[in-house]
């Protein structure tokens, strides 16, 4: 059986996800895994619906398992979210092959432009010109790029995102095939999350739309008074030694707490030409969950199973036979056994259990099991 993985947010599962689907059916992938993120997504958001909802989405809707990317690694920039999700395919011992979608379509033409900036040339002119210019870094870079070779340099997010699939790939799973293919105009995710805040499903595979109508649903607007206080009762040399933080956004955030009478003041105030508002609200949710800088792809030893399909037992037996890190079913045991990501991915289930409508007892989702098709 040859599977694929798709490594993804599903916040929520929209249409453009059964193409994603459809895509890796199509290039001869018997089965197809889901690699999702958890309580927190990639801009620093929570997630609209919890993971088990969504994974439970995903079942319904074709996917075969559903296993999650933790913390660590879906709550971050393009680099460590792709790296994370290219390791932990790599470590289930049943991938095969790793499915994304691109604006550019084209694989070859993103695998160009990796080895372009992995080489000395590159680097060495870019080098100098740090020396000698005053643009902003990724701007300096694409000048540096296109100053060197023209042609194609990803702006375009998921095409910035599909080039780090390939240089961790290169790193960590050399034998998973990668594969792109173009995608279509018409599915937002933006656009099916403000849709379905209303309760509204037209955005949505109507099968999982009873999935979606059980679930409450998460915002971190929700958890504003908890967070300002942290921020408020935090000091910038404390501050600055958690993910996505420096000396200056520490005491700017510590600075702007203070002041601000909701979190979307709070994120307005602290923002800059120099932080994207992702930035803030990723550096936001890892120094609440206590998330310190350094964590590394090597540190994800284990990972939680959300969801199993129908193929999804024969999946998990080929990991268990082959794989080289741990998938738990149950998280206490995988927050006793799982090492630091583990922990993390822990702390950040306790947070999200804060920001519901309603809010949850401490340790709800450590009562959770996979959804079973």
């Amino acid at each position: 059986m040859k599977t694929a993985a798709i490594i993804c947010e599903l916040n929520p599962l929209h249409k453009g996800h059964i193409t994603a689907l459809e895509r890796a059916r199509g290039y001869g992938f018997d089965s197809v895994v889901a690699l999702m993120s958890g309580p927190f997504v990639q801009r620093g958001d929570a997630a609209l619906y919890d993971k088990y909802t969504r994974a439970a989405a995903a079942v319904t809707s074709g996917f075969d398992l559903v296993i999650e990317l933790p913390f660590p690694f879906a709550c971050a920039p393009a680099d460590r979210f792709a790296s994370g999700g290219v390791y932990l395919a790599s470590r289930l011992g049943a991938i095969d092959g790793l499915v994304f979608g691109s604006e550019c379509g084209d694989a070859g033409v993103l695998e160009t432009y990796v080895k372009r900036v992995e080489s000395r040339e590159f680097k060495d002119e870019y080098k100098k010109a740090r020396e000698s210019e005053t643009l902003p870094p990724a701007k300096l870079r694409q000048t540096v790029y296109e100053r060197l070779f023209g042609g194609f340099y990803p702006t375009k997010a998921n095409d910035i995102l599909g080039a780090e699939y390939l240089r961790a790939a290169k790193k960590y799973a050399p034998s998973i095939e990668i594969l792109t293919y173009k995608r279509e105009k018409g599915f937002s995710a933006t656009d099916a999350r403000a849709e379905l805040k209303e309760n509204v499903f037209s955005s949505v595979p109507e099968k999982v739309i009873p999935v979606f109508e059980k679930s409450g649903k998460y915002s971190l607007e929700n958890g504003e008074r908890a967070i300002l206080r942290f921020f408020r009762e935090s000091g910038p040399r404390e501050l600055s030694s958690f993910e996505e933080m420096n000396s200056d956004l520490a005491a700017r955030l510590v600075r702007r707490a203070k002041d601000a009478r909701s979190l979307a003041e709070f994120f307005s105030l602290a923002s800059s030409g120099s932080y994207t508002n992702a930035r803030i609200r990723r550096a936001v949710v890892s120094a609440v969950c206590g998330m310190k800088k350094g964590i590394r792809p090597e540190d994800l030893t284990s990972s939680l199973v959300l969801a199993v399909g129908k193929k999804g037992r024969e999946i998990l037996r080929t990991c268990k036979q082959n794989g080289s890190i741990s998938l738990y079913t149950k998280p206490s045991d995988m927050i006793k056994n799982g090492g630091e990501a583990a922990k993390l991915s822990s702390r950040a289930d306790a947070l999200y259990a804060l920001l519901g409508d309603g809010i949850l007892p401490d340790g709800e989702f450590l009562k959770k099991t996979p959804f079973v098709l």
